[in-house]
């Protein structure tokens, strides 16, 4: 049986693991910057795979409980996994809550940006952990602008 292919993660050059910050892809990286990361790459071992396994099942199921178990690993090459979790999580309140990504649009909305390429820029600003696109966070933002004004 053949041994299974490598598996790495890549991250910006401009990221620093100890100290990690979100930003909003590669799509905007040029070629030198894709490269240098490329060439930083950090494989990932046996149980790191083995974690994302099951932090796909779980994010499949909506087992935000598991999820939350499952970040406390602690791993060099995953640093943001239980921000990310943890903002993930923060989406879905107890009955009858607002969610965490809800709760900063209303604010953003009430500070006066009323228009959603403001309120796009703000909340990427404050917020990049969850990487919206336009398309999904003014899904959210007519639902909240509804409930606000």
């Amino acid at each position: 049986m053949p041994s299974p292919k490598q598996v790495y993660v890549l991250y910006p050059s401009f990221l620093s693991r100890q100290h990690p910050h979100f930003w909003s892809g590669f799509g905007a990286a040029a070629v030198g910057e894709l490269l240098k990361s490329f060439g930083a790459r950090i494989p990932l071992n046996e149980n790191e795979i083995a974690l994302g396994q099951s932090l796909w099942q779980a994010y499949k199921n909506s087992d935000l409980e598991q999820l939350t178990k499952l970040s406390a690993y602690q791993s060099a090459a995953l640093p943001c996994l239980q921000p990310v979790v943890q903002a993930h999580t923060d989406r879905f309140p107890p009955e009858g809550g607002k969610g965490r990504p809800e709760r900063i649009l209303e604010e953003i909305i009430r500070t006066g940006a009323g228009d959603f390429q403001s309120v796009f820029a703000a909340f990427s600003k404050r917020e990049p952990i969850y990487g919206f696109g336009d398309v999904q966070l003014k899904a959210i933002y007519d639902r909240v602008r509804n409930s606000v004004i």
